[in-house]
């Protein structure tokens, strides 16, 4: 590696140092100021040829510090220019950052001379004066800190993202990009305040509840396309693999603006697109777990496409002990084995703001029953679910959606020859149109249409949606008034669903938010017509159950590297939809009385060093279910919860040590047994490596390391101690000479800029606070 002496310094002022950043995991955003110090130099960039003699690799790692102390810097916007009075002038090419932090890549024309501009937020601006040519396809650039006044630019960000001007608690996550224990999507949210996880054993279906609700109040949807079962209308997170999701947004608290469904919060998905190049990863795990991926991405003339594949299959054939029997036997589970396979495929169009994703996502798993019993050792579960999505986004803040979903589903049980099909489809069209990019109006809007046939339904099968939500912000950048109101009509029943949200800056570190509003949800297929069993009779009667009244309150306060968030919650619900059993043990469903949840919640984030990261979080709710003059509480809601997430980052290495507490829950309306308390503990580390033209991960996850045995559902055991291995590769393209439409932008998605402020990237996030409603219905 050649590393250039620094020839000349433009004196300039120092600016004012930034408020520190998490080290390693907030990205590095560009220094958009005019640069006050113009360093040039004159460096032989030493590259080997690519395929086309006519072009030159060029790889450029940016670091801070010096020796041992040294961190790649992440993050950075990297731009080569023609340099003045050399022949050939373009628009200027953005160097893509690759998967290693700190490593940047373009592929320029030999011989040419080019002017390196470097920008990052904390770092003095520097440009250099690049020659293609000879030997080595390396730079190594260390940048000297500048500290930045950002005071003003962090209001302006604050006002625009932050989700308490819409008065929700939002958490916003990039999947993938730390390392994680987890192995499922509803593992990853799981470790969120005010959030738990339902699931009936390793690999079985597995969902999550918000704030003392049920799983099927909480409305998941990915690229725009709602997931709930139509039957069900709870979401199934276990067929979603969370290496195929780019990011999850977690919005707590009813969202009217999202359709009838969202009354206790909402998660929106988005589908990852496959990097240029070629990737491969397998995955092996206790339990017999396995698994591979495969991926592919391309850019060209007319835009870009990605592609990737997962398969996957586990056993789970884990020892447990069965509390039915007298004796307490050790028993292995049966029938509790997967597979899975899923297939992604999304692409763009240069020049044009429309994306498209197409997903397929199979999996064929046993149903086992509870301990105690054989009666399901049969029983399998099969679900195929095709989707395809198209969307368009305009700078102004407008968006267009439109997407199709088709899901099949088979349930079969050979022991009582039984089996049962059913087929559901969904198409909805949804967006959001803004006047102007600071107007304070904006009006949101959907329609779809859902349908549901097969053997166990007894009535309908189809019904229409609308729904329409108008917002005005009002105020100052200190205070944000923002009154909304929603109108729906979904299967002949009307709803107006008014909301409030207040957020407010009053001083430099201290920040709160209130919001009040209405929602509802309506019945779903099998509440209204689920018969085939003789344990099972269907409602046609059921009444929608309405949200009276869902409120948040919430202040943070935040200083240097640490940020503390506390938030208190109320929902009363009228007739809430639940399952209960009759004197004769056939279940149907029926409105309750009232159901009222109520708790607090509360964060700290803190780095006490550099590279070091501590989380702690706490919940406490109740949740009760009133019938008459009887009060009961919510099944599996406990009262207490939290945890506590210990991360080091060390250039390219990460460790993440994890504690998660969940309090005694019941596990009936009538309370009469609950589950006792539990406490796991999860450790990860990841080791990034630069391999020649390729990127090496390997990453390392144990879960439950106490080895804890526990259940989430009575009578469903969950296993113990979980080792799962990753090792990927990614195997970058080597760019050839770029045509004359290329070569004013080698970025990997997106159209051609000009030489001067470029287009953020669509498909690439850029750095965002915690918690980004940009993602999200309109509340």
């Amino acid at each position: 590696m050649v590393r250039g002496e620094r020839t000349a310094r433009a004196p300039g002022p120092r600016r004012g140092r930034a408020a520190a950043t998490v080290a390693g995991l907030c990205a590095l955003v560009l220094n958009v100021g005019t640069a006050a110090q113009d360093v040039r130099r004159a460096v032989p960039l030493q590259g080997r040829a690519a395929q086309t003699p006519a072009a030159v690799e060029l790889r450029i790692r940016l670091w801070a510090g010096e020796g041992d102390t040294r961190q790649p810097i992440s993050g950075a916007r990297v731009w080569l220019h023609r340099a003045e009075g050399t022949p050939g002038s373009s628009p200027a090419i953005r160097v893509v950052e690759m998967r290693e932090p700190g490593t940047y890549h373009a592929a320029v024309v030999e011989g040419g001379t080019f002017e390196l501009r470097l920008g990052a937020i904390g770092f003095a601006p520097e440009t250099r004066l690049v020659r293609a040519g000879d030997a080595d396809d390396e730079l190594d650039i260390h940048l000297l800190p500048a500290p930045v006044p950002v005071q003003e630019l962090v209001a302006r960000v604050e006002a625009e993202r932050r989700p308490e001007r819409q008065g929700h608690t939002i958490h916003y996550i990039e999947l993938g990009e730390r390392a994680s224990p987890s192995t499922t999507l509803a593992d990853w949210l799981a470790g969120l305040p005010g959030l738990e996880l339902r699931r009936r054993g390793q690999g079985g279906p597995q969902s999550v509840a918000m704030r003392g609700s049920r799983p099927e109040a909480v409305l998941v949807i990915l690229d725009g396309m709602p997931i709930n079962d139509p039957l069900t209308g709870t979401a199934d997170l276990s067929g979603i693999p969370t290496r195929s999701l780019q990011s999850a947004t977690v919005l707590l608290g009813a969202n009217a603006g999202g359709g009838p469904g969202a009354t206790a919060g909402l998660v929106s998905l988005r589908t990852r697109s496959a990097p240029r190049g070629m990737t491969a990863a397998l995955t092996a795990g206790s339990f017999g777990r396995v698994g591979l991926d495969l991926a592919t991405g391309s850019s060209g003339r007319l835009g870009t496409l990605g592609v990737g594949a997962r398969l996957q299959r586990s056993t789970n054939d884990y020892t447990f002990e069965n509390r039915v029997s007298p004796t307490h036997p050790l028993e292995k589970r049966r029938n509790a084995d997967r597979k899975d396979a899923h297939v992604t495929v999304s692409g763009r169009l240069h020049g044009l703001p429309l994306r498209a994703v197409g997903r397929i996502d199979a999996v064929d798993r046993g149903s086992p029953g509870r301990m105690g019993t054989r009666l399901f050792d049969e029983a399998r579960w099969r679900e195929v679910t095709g989707q395809l999505t198209l969307s368009a986004k305009s700078r102004g803040g407008s968006e267009l959606s439109a997407g199709y979903t088709h899901r099949r589903q088979r349930y079969t049980d050979r022991r009582i020859d039984r089996e049962e099909s059913l087929s559901a489809r969904q198409i909805r069209m949804q967006g959001r149109w803004r006047p102007g990019p600071s107007s304070p109006w904006l009006l949101a809007g959907l329609v779809g249409n859902e349908r549901v046939t097969g053997d166990p339904l007894e009535g309908p099968s189809g019904r229409w949606m609308a729904g329409l939500t108008a917002s005005r912000t009002l105020g100052s950048p200190t205070l944000e008034v923002t009154p909304s109101l929603s109108v729906d009509v979904a299967g002949g029943d009307p709803a107006v669903s008014p909301a409030l949200a207040v957020g407010s800056r009053f001083a430099e570190r201290w920040r709160a938010w209130a919001r009040a509003g209405q929602a509802y949800r309506i019945p779903t297929f099998a509440d209204l017509y689920l018969g085939s069993s003789y344990q099972v009779r269907p409602n046609p009667d059921l009444r929608p159950e309405r949200v009276e009244l869902d409120a948040e309150i919430g202040l943070e306060w935040s200083q240097g590297s640490l940020r503390a968030r506390g938030s208190g919650f109320l929902r009363r619900t009228t007739d809430p939809i639940v399952w209960l059993p009759s004197s004769t043990a056939v279940w149907s469903a029926r409105n309750a009385g009232r159901l009222r949840a109520a708790g607090a919640e509360a964060e700290l984030k803190l780095s006490p060093a550099p590279g070091w990261d501590i989380r702690l979080t706490g919940t406490w709710m109740q949740s009760r279910v009133r019938f008459d003059a009887d009060r009961a509480a919510l099944p599996y809601q406990p009262e207490w919860s939290g945890g506590v997430a210990i991360e080091r980052t060390s250039g390219a290495r990460r460790a993440l040590l994890r504690l998660r507490y969940t309090g005694p829950r019941p596990t009936s309306l009538a309370a009469t047994h609950e589950l006792p308390a539990t406490a796991l503990v999860d450790i990860a580390a990841r080791q990034n490596m630069h391999v020649g033209n390729a990127d090496l991960e390997i990453e390392l996850g144990i879960r439950n390391l106490l080895d804890t045995r526990y259940e989430l559902v009575e009578l469903f055991p969950e296993p113990g101690r979980q080792l799962t291995v990753r090792v990927g590769i990614h195997a970058r393209p080597r760019p050839g000479l770029p045509s004359d439409r290329q070569a004013g932008n080698m970025h990997e998605d997106g159209p051609s800029f000009d030489a001067g402020e470029p287009t953020p990237d669509p498909e690439v996030p850029a750095a965002r606070p915690d918690g980004d409603p940009s993602d999200i219905p309109l509340s």
